[in-house]
């Protein structure tokens, strides 16, 4: 009996194993209890950088103006005389001026104003020769303004370095400080134009953007000497200022005997400009003044590049008279320029 009973608990226990292996392994069963893999954890997001922005474009020249076309054509005479820009000439600057070729700094700076006030545009004469000016002479008269010579009066530094405002180079910074010019030069002072510190005002000059040009070496009247005279007194001032190229300007206005070439030895003239005298061809004897500067694009412009005539200002009433009061003098209107460069 007691056999019998152990069989039948063996039996019994086997078969509680049997049902224990089965729920445990059974596919639809009761979860394993072996130790659950540790979740995937997903890797933090890359910080992405910021886009590059292009490059930016660089920096375009001002626009300028250009004189397309001029309707009607002027009619071909002295230099254009139906329309023109003035080309203003001067010389010295002297409190008590009694000389034709001298004004004191009050008048200088009254011209200034007045053609401010006028409507009128300072322009370079690389400006004029090349038919490109500035964006801002859009509806406004051109004038260029000229200082022949290289007299010490032009330009005058204080003792501290400062510019006199007395001085033709110190009153236009003080009035009119947009306004650039020329200043046609001679090196006869001992190799010094300007006077004292002429290192100085040349690249104080050149540091505000004014141009320098040819007035020969010594100022002699070029109908009077001889042509190897005559490129010698050009040729000097190119090698003076190292310049392989300047514009020129004739002493009292008188052109040689021999034409004047463009491409004299190391010293090209691209333009030349005159004065109103009756040595040069631009006198008008009807009216006894120099008509206005040809205008780019009319039928004189080319033809006369080596005489362009000058007005010599010497008292608001000159200014009046041949600039202000002259109904020649051209306006840039929006529908005769191009915006561009």
């Amino acid at each position: 009996m007691n056999a019998r009973a152990l069989g039948l608990g063996a039996v019994l226990l086997v078969a509680v194993l049997a049902v224990f292996a089965w729920l445990r392994f059974a596919p639809n069963g009761v979860t394993s209890t072996a130790p659950t893999p540790p979740p995937v954890v997903a890797p933090p997001p890359v910080a992405m950088r910021p886009p590059v922005p292009p490059p930016a474009p660089p920096p375009q020249p001002p626009k300028r103006l250009r004189i397309n076309r001029v309707s009607p054509q002027p009619k071909p005479s002295y230099y254009g005389a139906q329309w023109g820009i003035p080309i203003l000439m001067f010389h010295r600057i002297e409190p008590n001026a009694r000389s034709a070729f001298a004004l004191t700094p009050a008048v200088f700076k009254q011209m200034l104003v007045t053609l401010q006030a006028k409507g009128y545009c300072a322009i370079t004469l690389t400006e004029y020769r090349t038919n490109s000016f500035p964006a801002t002479c859009a509806g406004r008269k051109p004038v260029a303004l000229t200082f022949d010579d290289s007299h010490p009066s032009q330009i005058i530094l204080r003792k501290d370095g400062s510019l006199d405002p007395d001085s033709f180079l110190g009153a236009m910074q003080e009035v009119w400080p947009e306004a650039r010019a020329m200043f046609f030069a001679n090196v006869r002072n001992g190799g010094h134009p300007f006077g004292r510190d002429s290192a100085k005002k040349i690249k104080l000059l050149e540091d505000l953007g004014f141009e320098i040009g040819n007035h020969t070496v010594s100022h002699p009247r070029l109908d009077k000497i001889s042509h190897a005279r005559v490129v010698s007194e050009i040729t000097g001032v190119c090698r003076y200022f190292n310049r392989t190229s300047m514009m020129f300007a004739y002493p009292y206005g008188v052109i040689p005997i021999k034409p004047l070439p463009t491409n004299l030895p190391g010293c090209a003239i691209p333009a030349a400009f005159g004065a109103d005298s009756g040595y040069f061809e631009g006198y008008n004897p009807k009216v006894g003044r120099s008509l206005l500067a040809a205008l780019p694009g009319s039928p004189d412009f080319t033809r006369l590049q080596l005489r362009i005539p000058r007005l010599n200002i010497s008292s608001l009433d000159d200014l009046k008279r041949d600039v202000l009061d002259n109904p020649d003098v051209y306006r840039l209107p929006a529908a005769d320029v191009n915006q561009s460069r």
